[in-house]
Parts: C-alpha cells; structure tokens; sequence
C-alpha cells in the first residue's frame, strides 16, 4: 500500500493538469502507560508508537522503508526512492489507548464512548503536533467521530433504538473542533466520521457513528442533532458560546474504575 501510494503521488502530480494536493489517511492513536510508575509500560508505549505509528508514517511520508515493511530494495524496483510523497497531513483519530503490553486497554474512570474508546481531545492535538514536528505542512483531521447508540430500549443486541437517537455526540463535536481550534497547528478542514451509521467492522450495526439515524428495519434516515449542529456551526463560521451552551452539558459514560 505504502509503495502504491508513493507511485500514486507521483503520478497525480506528473500528470494532473492543474495543481493538486495529495495525502493518506493516517489513523494514530494516544498511547499512555496503564500503570505510570511501571517502566514496562512505558517500554511497551515505545514499542507500540513505533510499531504502529514510526514504521508506516515514514514508508507514506518519506518513501523510507522499514525492515517490517520488506527494507528499501522491493521499494526501489518500483521506482520509490525517499522523498516527500504527501502535500499536507491527514489524520484519523478516535481515542487514547492504555498501554501494559501489545493490547488495547482504557483506563479506569475516564470518559468513554458507547464502544468504551476514551474521549480524549487533547491527544488528537498531541498527534498532530508529532506528525507536523516530523512532516511540517497543511493538516487535514480526515476522520474523527464517535459510537453514541441513545438510549437504548430495546433488548441487548437489537440495534434498533426506541428513544433517543444520541447522547453525547454534539459535545465531542464541539470539543474536538474547539481542541483544534485553540491550537496553533494549521489545520485546514475537519471531516467528522460519519454521515449515516455505518456498519462498523466486528460490531455491525449495532454501534453507531453516524450524524443520520438509520433506521435498520425501514431504511428511513433521520437527522440526528449532532448533523443539525454542524450545519449551525457551519452557518456561523465559529464555535460560539451559544453552540457550546447549548451542545455540552451531556455526560459521557464512564470506563470502569
């Protein structure tokens, strides 16, 4: 993928007839150490950072291949030599991760989503910051969103809600764009993930990232207040106070302590 996207960039400028941008979506997670006084969890931070972040960044960034990505020589007979091979950033981000080994953990008594990732803005900022210290350029959050289900009525596993489409999507909305706001990066454009509930990996339907309801069993689509708070903020061109004060004083739920 690394190389087709370097062969890709290449391409798009040699022959786009006027100027283009091109980039990746990089998905990037916080990592933080479940126990801080634990040196092998901050060992397995590094491990995990590098494994799952270093080697690919520097393959779709740079064209530097890594030994885990095959080295430089399969790069080189398709013509890839290091080099710039994006225009801006493009990052994905969700949540941060508990580290203690090669798993994925939360720590306990943080806000979560229905899926139990943590909501943690500042670590999209963070990202960023790594990212634009390492590749300087125009930002592009390509992906940010939220499993928020409502309020659910119905029995466990049905995935149809009766009441309550969403709880708390709005306020991450809000926080995320103001964390970005508020720093000093040049981020260009936000893309919230995403448009109708989808069908999300493992889980199928049954969690729900969407600012359009979907109704499983009729198809019919209804939007969601998260969908008719990104038109307001759209209209005003601003996060006021008014937007904040009206979309943020839902609770998240809580990971176990």
């Amino acid at each position: 993928m690394a190389i087709a996207h370097c062969l890709t960039y290449r391409i798009l400028h040699d022959e786009s007839r006027r100027a283009v941008r091109v980039t990746f979506a990089h998905h990037r997670r916080a990592w933080t150490p479940k126990d801080p006084g634990n040196p092998m969890h901050h060992a397995a931070v590094r491990l995990a950072d590098h494994l799952f972040h270093r080697v690919v960044e520097e393959a779709f960034f740079r064209g530097r291949f890594h030994v885990l990505l095959g080295g430089p020589l399969p790069a080189r007979r398709h013509g890839v030599r290091p080099d710039r091979y994006t225009d801006a950033i493009g990052l994905n981000y969700y949540s941060r991760t508990a580290i203690s080994g090669l798993t994925d953990q939360t720590l306990p008594g943080v806000p979560v989503t229905d899926l139990g990732w943590e909501v943690y803005p500042a670590g999209m900022i963070d990202a960023l910051r790594t990212l634009h210290a390492h590749y300087p350029g125009p930002i592009w959050i390509t992906e940010n969103g939220c499993a928020d289900n409502g309020v659910q009525d119905n029995a466990p596993g049905c995935p149809q809600p009766t009441s309550g489409v969403e709880r708390f999507r709005p306020r991450f909305i809000l926080e995320h764009v103001r964390a970005a706001l508020e720093s000093e990066l040049p981020i260009e454009a936000y893309f919230h993930w995403c448009f109708v509930d989808n069908w999300e990996w493992s889980e199928g339907e049954a969690q729900r990232f969407g600012i359009v309801h979907l109704d499983h069993h009729t198809r019919e689509r209804t939007v969601k207040p998260s969908g008719l708070l990104l038109r307001d903020l759209i209209d005003a061109d601003a996060l006021t106070p008014e937007l904040w004060a009206q979309h943020t004083s839902a609770t998240y739920p809580r990971s176990d302590a």
